[in-house]
């Protein structure tokens, strides 16, 4: 149990600092001259792009291809998109390329990690699972922040006058960098999970206790994957297709995108460049910034 937890705070710690590491890189990157105001913005976009589409995919893939398969997945996709950002050299789609591959890792786990932690969790500890992984989605959120201020306080500030190019560019580049730490030891330990029973059951038809899953099972799906007679219905009936199902996943789908292009994802992502215009100067910003964010954890 405690590496399932542990695998779920990391699952949430990707999710936030896929969407918060670019807030204090983007002023580096903007004061360089290399990509225009609209290049910019469709560069911080792009990771809230590869979440949408990641999103609507992720059911379907977990289904396939398992709970497990696709943390390891998520995971491997933010390891390789993060290198494709640095080595980008100034080249817009490169960059874009990346930066769409982080922000589908960050919409996978989003998916698949509460789904996994649902259906391998028993029902007492379950509620603290899910919990650890959205208290670690907001703590990779401030701790994108806090290396932000570091970088600034030892770099400089992306507005501060004296600041050569290179090292400009060194400091956007450690904002992403470091993140690849974590993420490859969740990387790692995902390797260690077993399948989720609940998606043994679905896909081999087997008793309870499976080849491959968690020891023992779920014990919250224990009488789904006991009871073989449950299974029986008409596969046609669960399609998306119906009447019934077709407005209300429309809607799904039209909450999904507003959420990810006008909500808290969208203003973090300028937060920093936003405090610069308002009149923070300096390292100022990367503080503001830091109590924003602290704001949102409590």
């Amino acid at each position: 149990m405690k590496l399932l937890l542990t695998m779920a705070g990391l699952g949430g710690l990707l999710y936030g600092i896929d969407f918060g590491t670019i807030a204090a890189a983007m002023p580096y990157i903007k004061s360089l001259g290399i990509y225009s105001d609209a290049q910019v913005s469709w560069i911080v976009g792009a990771v809230m792009f590869g979440g949408i589409l990641s999103s609507l995919t992720a059911g379907v893939l977990c289904d396939k291809l398992g709970r497990k398969a696709m943390i390891i997945a998520a995971a491997a996709m933010f390891l390789v998109a993060i290198p494709i950002v640095c080595f980008s050299g100034g080249s817009l789609w490169t960059m874009m390329a990346g930066r769409v591959l982080q922000g589908m890792s960050a919409g996978y786990m989003a998916v698949v990690m509460p789904m996994y932690l649902t259906e391998t969790l028993p029902p007492e500890i379950r509620g603290r699972g899910t919990g650890i992984f959205q208290f670690c989605l907001w703590v990779g959120l401030v701790g994108a922040a806090f290396i932000g201020l570091v970088v600034a306080g030892w770099l400089g500030a992306a507005d501060a006058s004296g600041i050569a190019a290179e090292t400009k560019n060194l400091a956007w580049k450690v904002n992403f960098w470091w993140t690849m730490a974590p993420v490859a030891v969740l990387f790692v330990g995902s390797l260690f999970l077993k399948e989720s029973p609940v998606w043994v059951k679905k896909v081999s038809g087997s008793g309870f206790r499976v080849s491959g899953s968690v020891e023992g099972g779920c014990a919250g799906s224990k009488s789904e994957t006991q009871n073989p007679k449950r299974e029986t219905r008409n596969p046609k009936l669960g399609t998306l297709l119906q009447r019934r199902y077709v407005i209300p996943f429309l809607l799904a789908c039209a909450v999904l995108t507003l959420n990810k292009t006008t909500g808290m994802s969208s203003f973090t992502s300028y937060l920093v460049s936003i405090l610069q215009k308002s009149g923070f100067e300096g390292i100022l910003a990367n503080y503001g910034q830091l109590v924003v964010k602290l704001t949102n954890v409590f």
